[in-house]
């Protein structure tokens, strides 16, 4: 519980550069999702035969850190990230 306020709160802030603390159950709905996401990844490398879950872990690392920067940039942050020009 207290490494999802975190994430969310430095996210937010250093990612984003949101203080709006009304985001945190849309943050929580797309950290499940991530979560499931990891999950039946890992059950699908496992029963494809790819038994090293380290291996099968640092192969979603980036694949995942992707898909959490769209959700969170088009769920939870929407409209928060300040265009210069």
């Amino acid at each position: 519980v207290l490494g999802v306020l975190f994430n969310f709160k430095t996210i937010g802030k250093l990612v984003f550069d949101s203080h709006d603390d009304s985001l945190i159950f849309r943050f929580i709905a797309v950290y499940i999702l991530l979560y499931l996401i990891n999950i039946s990844c890992l059950w699908l490398f496992k029963i494809s035969g790819w038994e090293n879950m380290y291996m099968n872990g640092f192969l979603l690392l980036v694949p995942l850190a992707l898909i959490s920067f769209v959700l969170n940039k088009k769920f939870v942050f929407k409209g928060k990230i300040n265009e210069k020009n």
